[in-house]
């Protein structure tokens, strides 16, 4: 399997973007591509495509990454609701055979991949268009930001595809955190329950994941939050309590940690995107009880 190792020694160049939606009968048009990439983002309904003649189906959170140069047509008409966003740009790039290969200053991309949250990456793509839109921001800021882009989605890349092979600890370690996440559960437990030392857990997390097992918990925890923000109308108080954190005060220092705004202001960005898009990860824990009470969907 080939990848695209795309150099980003210099920041990737902005040509368009822009989002497309549709409630009918639609075919995407033919597009021969130049010298541009293509990135395309499904948030809702399902994209038929042909590039290079190869068929891909797009469903709400699938990323396609077009190549210079390809040739890409629809694959029959689609006759539901789609909504996606595209980006194009120009950029060096390689081809590889490994999303491992740890060349400096490249991100590496598989032709396909699911981002598991979209919201924050549909949060910098509307940013972005509505700096393009702005005829007085000058290149640099919009180059910069559509390389901070393309680093967020290459993050849940290469996620997926390291998850394909991961070690049994690892694997069972994510899936027994999933079933068992509570307030209080630790690494610790964790560990203890493998019969495995905390610091060899975080050993291979990393080694794995690239992150240590206390990250992943807390992360879980997060995308609990980003859920219950948008999806419910419980106050902050009781959305900390649900997402398994111990009181409001480290609710809010945590989220805004890992999210750069406090959860009243996620919850005001992204309530609109969350509406388009009903289904939530599976991985993400939610209480069952407010799985039910809000008619919280799993994909």
């Amino acid at each position: 399997m080939s990848y695209l190792a795309l150099d980003i020694s210099k920041p990737a160049f902005l040509f368009f973007i822009g989002e497309f939606s549709f409630d009918g009968q639609w075919e995407h048009p033919v597009n021969q591509h130049q010298a541009d990439f293509e990135l395309i983002l499904a948030e809702k309904g399902t994209l038929s495509i042909l590039v290079n003649d190869r068929p891909f189906i797009l469903k709400p959170g699938d990323v396609i990454l077009v190549p210079p140069y390809a040739k890409v047509t629809g694959n029959g008409k689609m006759t539901q609701q789609i909504n996606f966003y595209w980006l194009h740009f120009y950029c060096d790039y390689k081809v590889v055979d490994s999303i491992d290969d740890e060349s400096k200053d490249q991100l590496i991309f598989s032709s396909k991949f699911h981002v598991r949250d979209i919201n924050d990456i549909l949060i910098l793509l509307s940013e972005l268009m509505n700096m393009e839109m702005d005829r007085k921001t000058n290149e640099l800021p919009l180059n910069l930001l559509t390389t901070t882009i393309l680093a967020r989605l290459n993050i849940e890349c290469s996620r997926r595809a390291k998850n394909t092979h991961l070690s049994a600890l690892v694997s069972q370690s994510i899936e027994w955190i999933r079933a068992n996440i509570s307030t209080d559960l630790s690494i610790k437990d964790v560990a203890q329950h493998f019969e495995a030392s905390n610091a060899y857990l975080t050993q291979q997390f990393k080694h794995d994941l690239n992150i240590t097992p206390l990250q992943h918990l807390l992360g879980l925890k997060i995308q609990a939050a980003k859920v219950l923000l948008v999806k419910t109308n419980l106050p902050i108080y009781e959305i900390s309590e649900n997402s398994y954190f111990r009181n409001e005060k480290n609710f809010i220092r945590v989220f805004k940690k890992h999210t750069g705004i406090t959860p009243s202001n996620y919850r005001r960005h992204f309530a609109y995107h969350h509406q388009n898009n009903p289904f939530v990860d599976p991985s993400i824990p939610i209480p069952r009880e407010m799985q039910e009470k809000y008619h919280i969907q799993y994909k």
